[in-house]
């Protein structure tokens, strides 16, 4: 084939009438290339019968390749600048997951990446370390404070409702729940961000 190449730049060169004299490719090297298509064609049948190849589709409004390359860009720049390195790692992670029908391992890291952004939601505006608290203590103690109501309680509403039930070894998650849990806890996230933007910003100690 490289040979061909070459010998087809040479012919688009010449001029019209020394082209009328020439051939692009002679008949011997048409004949050798149709032979060893069929041969490629044969091995490649062959191998392909064993190969592990696989096939994966979109999921629901995420594209293949942005689940798997950049699913931490679903927060945008003004969110994702604010968050911990290891947030993105997690919905990252999840992302892929999602991608590749790992329903449960999707699961995991979505709860990860929200419990950590609302560990650290929590130390901000209580002005105490989170340590090992549970997520339910934690949202006792976001209620002590000036914190959005309206956060607190789609947190606690998260957790009750989709994180406990989840999180349990006896659960069962498919690809449709790990979707909606992936965009459900992308907007937690997103929503305990908004509500201390200066002080994620290095501002001041307080919003209020």
């Amino acid at each position: 084939m490289d040979k061909v190449i070459e010998e087809w730049h040479q012919y688009r060169d010449l001029s019209e009438e020394e082209r009328i004299q020439a051939k692009p490719v002679s008949d011997q090297e048409a004949k050798a290339i149709i032979t060893h298509i069929i041969e490629f064609q044969t091995v490649l049948t062959n191998e392909l019968q064993t190969f592990a190849a696989y096939q994966i589709g979109r999921k629901g409004i995420y594209s293949t390749s942005d689940l798997i390359e950049q699913a931490d860009n679903i927060f945008g720049e003004k969110i994702h600048k604010k968050l911990a390195p290891e947030t993105w790692k997690d919905i990252s992670e999840s992302g892929r997951c999602l991608a590749f029908d790992l329903a449960t391992a999707t699961a995991f890291h979505i709860w990860r990446a929200v419990e950590r952004e609302l560990r650290t939601y929590y130390e901000i505006w209580t002005g105490h370390p989170a340590l090992k608290k549970a997520w339910a203590t934690l949202l006792i103690g976001l209620k002590t404070t000036k914190a959005d109501g309206k956060v607190i309680a789609v947190l606690d509403q998260l957790r009750d409702l989709h994180r406990n039930p989840t999180i349990h070894p006896a659960s069962e998650i498919d690809i449709v729940d790990a979707l909606a849990l992936f965009g459900i806890a992308s907007s937690a996230i997103t929503s305990m961000v908004n509500d201390v933007p200066a002080v994620r910003l290095g501002l001041g100690s307080s919003v209020r």
